[in-house]
């Protein structure tokens, strides 16, 4: 009997030792499908690109009123932008490094992520990827000219209001 539960402990064993190589190996492959893709130059594009945005709404938003914000909160506003580039890019490392390989680990199986490879080894999967920071800009900047503007004139209006309330309640 001892040996039998030897045996079924070394298979078990052995067998969980086999699935972790396959994980291993197929999270290795996983990574190399993301250099293919080049996600994290893509990432750190996108993450410019929405800073410039985000600066942008800044100005605007502080420069209401016709108020311009002075030197040293303008000093502050970049000493934070620049806080948070730098975490950003952190998370953003780990989120392709770590949680990405989780999630394409779970969805798509070892044949899926081997098609991906050869796709973007094609033509036609280079330039989806070439393509795809370009793309990209395009669609941030028709999102900030077509439909930021109406946010920000919400916004803004929500700002004027909320100063004409206070203006009034501290009159009274």
């Amino acid at each position: 009997m001892r040996a039998f539960t030897l045996f079924i402990t070394l298979l078990c064993l052995c067998s969980s030792l086999q699935s972790k190589a396959q994980t291993t190996e197929k999270r290795a492959r996983i990574r190399y499908l993301f250099s293919l893709m080049k996600i994290d130059s893509l990432q750190l594009k996108q993450m410019e690109a929405a800073t410039a945005t985000a600066r942008k709404s800044a100005a605007a938003i502080f420069g209401q009123g016709g108020q311009m914000p002075d030197s040293t909160l303008i000093k502050r506003q970049e000493e934070m932008m620049q806080k948070v580039m730098v975490k950003a890019r952190e998370n953003g490392l780990k989120l392709i490094n770590e949680d990405m390989v989780e999630i394409y680990d779970q969805q798509f199986s070892d044949a899926d992520i081997d098609a991906f490879c050869v796709f973007y080894q094609t033509p036609a999967g280079r330039k989806m990827i070439d393509r795809q920071s370009v793309i990209t800009k395009e669609i941030l900047d028709r999102s900030v000219t077509k439909y930021q503007p109406s946010i920000m004139k919400l916004i803004t209006d929500y700002i004027q209001e909320t100063r004409r309330e206070f203006d009034e309640r501290s009159k009274n």
